[in-house]
């Protein structure tokens, strides 16, 4: 009975999975809809098209959005050992630091930084989460923040924008400088950590964290912004 039980509740989550996937991806065409009619506001206006028209024209932009957005969850990701939570070696953080940037450690490079976010690859993706079984974007960035740096950033994308860094150009990134991405078209909504060779580590919807590069199509055209962490708010807390 127990048993019945447990198989029973299992497809309870997975029915959940797939209500809140369904929600989420028609709540990224609907943004990407609005992001299309905002950005050709003057151009429907001044050929005055008929709301048929407008809801055509939308529904194809949306709908190749989607497909991009698609595509690029279907991508092969960068794959990378899950190693235990073990204090690595020279050799172990070369080899891990290869492993994620594709290129051996720089002088610079962070070992604390390189450990803590291979130890995180394949943590499955959990919204409002932040633990090692599952985890958002904000939520495996300030995990990785407290554990590489012992920084206490905040548990939200924008805030972390707004409060924890200060703006740098995409030409200016360095290893541990965070990226922000605008991914419906309405602001700030997801975060990841910069590597090195244009990689970046994040917690995706789909694959969990992971590393993804920016030459990627879908992620270059999202990116909003980078940041530097202000290491002046180390000693508050942050903003809840």
């Amino acid at each position: 009975m127990q048993r019945i039980a447990n198989q029973f509740w299992i497809v309870l989550q997975e029915i959940a999975k797939l209500f809140w996937i369904i929600v989420c991806e028609i709540a990224f065409l609907l943004a990407r809809a609005g992001k299309y009619l905002y950005a050709h506001r003057k151009q429907i206006a001044t050929h005055r098209a008929t709301p048929w028209v407008i809801i055509a024209l939308a529904t194809v932009w949306s709908v190749w959005a989607m497909y991009r957005h698609v595509q690029q969850q279907q991508e092969k990701p960068i794959v990378v050992t899950r190693i235990p939570t073990v204090l690595i070696s020279d050799s172990d953080f070369q080899q891990r630091h290869i492993q994620l940037t594709g290129q051996p450690p720089l002088p610079e490079s962070n070992k604390a930084l390189t450990q803590s976010i291979t130890e995180w690859i394949g943590v499955p993706y959990r919204d409002n989460s932040d633990s090692r079984t599952g985890t958002d974007c904000s939520g495996f960035v300030r995990n990785v923040y407290q554990e590489a740096y012992g920084l206490n950033l905040n548990r939200n994308a924008l805030k972390m924008y707004e409060q924890d860094v200060d703006p740098i150009e995409k030409e200016e990134l360095h290893e541990g400088d965070l990226i922000f991405f605008d991914t419906f078209g309405s602001g700030i909504s997801h975060v990841g950590i910069y590597l090195q060779n244009g990689r970046f580590a994040h917690a995706s919807t789909s694959r969990g964290v992971t590393i993804d590069s920016l030459t990627n199509p879908y992620y270059s055209d999202c990116y909003y912004s980078s940041g530097r962490v202000n290491r002046e708010f180390e000693e508050d807390e942050p903003t809840p």
